[in-house]
């Protein structure tokens, strides 16, 4: 595990596990590591590996979990706002064809790891998302968390702290104590940006 910042415009690998294995992978753009908040870019077209299809919940239940396929990042070009330490990431989710904000999309997670590679994370199931002008929010995915306790995934103490981490990124964000400020509501790439392509290495 590397214990290095890393720079600007370096492509490194952001992943995700599941109970272990990994469970989705795609080499990203570090905008900014400050060792407090890491800011990650990947557009659409970005090489990704993950399931063929979305995993139902009892598929995630036990392994061998769904086998991991070569895809592509499609439809939205995303900008990764995460406080070290943080149990959730805050992503701007903006349109692949026009540029139009969507949402800003918070992915409930295990705080990011780095790693001699980048960063890796575990998904939570639950997920928020503001609109635009983050003058509203809803929750997503909450009947998934709820049919994985049911199946004994998650206890009733881990359900507690997933929906204690997405209270406290709501708060973060209407409060407007979180990362997100007018300098990444306006950021763009560079121009022409080059789309990395997956390295070997992106399982070691």
């Amino acid at each position: 595990m590397t214990t290095n910042n890393w720079s600007t415009n370096e492509t490194i690998m952001y992943r995700g596990r599941w109970k272990g294995s990994i469970y989705w992978a795609l080499p990203v753009t570090v905008i900014q590591d400050d060792r407090s908040k890491v800011v990650l870019y990947w557009p659409a077209g970005t090489p990704c590996k993950r399931p063929a299809t979305r995993a139902t919940i009892p598929e995630l239940l036990n392994p061998p979990y769904p086998a991991l396929t070569d895809s592509f990042w499609t439809d939205t070009d995303i900008l990764m706002l995460c406080e070290i330490g943080k149990p959730y990431s805050i992503n701007r989710m903006t349109s692949s064809k026009n540029g139009e904000l969507l949402c800003w999309y918070v992915n409930i997670q295990a705080p990011i790891q780095r790693l001699d590679i980048g960063f890796e994370t575990e998904d939570l199931l639950l997920d928020v998302v503001f609109e635009p002008d983050l003058s509203s929010w809803k929750l997503k995915d909450e009947d998934e968390l709820i049919e994985a306790v049911n199946l004994g995934i998650f206890d009733l103490q881990d359900e507690e702290e997933i929906r204690i981490a997405a209270q406290e990124s709501i708060s973060s964000i209407m409060s407007g104590k979180s990362p997100i400020n007018k300098k990444w509501m306006s950021w763009t790439p560079p121009s022409p940006w080059v789309i990395p392509v997956m390295p070997d290495y992106w399982c070691v």
